[in-house]
């Protein structure tokens, strides 16, 4: 399992509204959300050197090059509505894998 500590710091001097987390992997054959916390009721805020954190988990099903995507978006404090997208690329390989051989000895 992949897991993936995901942080978000507002490190304006005022508070962000609408703010929004989404955290996808992509691999060569799909791409999945891990998490979509778009705001439904009241507008997620984030104050002033505040911060939002988040772990994503992942079962790891195939090997080669992944990509963890963290999107967020929010609304500065002009009304303009901003996104951030960071991409991060890692490779998968096989997992430790044993083999045992069993052999019968002859009585006598």
């Amino acid at each position: 399992t992949f897991c993936a500590y995901v942080s978000v710091c507002n490190q304006a001097a005022h508070v962000l509204n609408g703010l929004a987390l989404k955290v996808e992997v992509q691999t060569s054959s799909q791409r999945q959300m891990l998490l979509n916390n778009a705001p439904t009721g009241p507008a997620a805020t984030l104050a002033p050197a505040g911060r939002a954190d988040v772990i994503a988990r992942y079962e790891l099903r195939e090997v080669g090059i992944h990509i963890l995507i963290c999107s967020a978006s929010y609304v500065d404090a002009d009304g303009e509505p901003r996104n951030l997208r960071k991409f991060f690329k890692f490779q998968v390989q096989n997992p430790l894998s044993m083999k045992s051989k069993s052999h019968t000895l002859s009585a006598g």
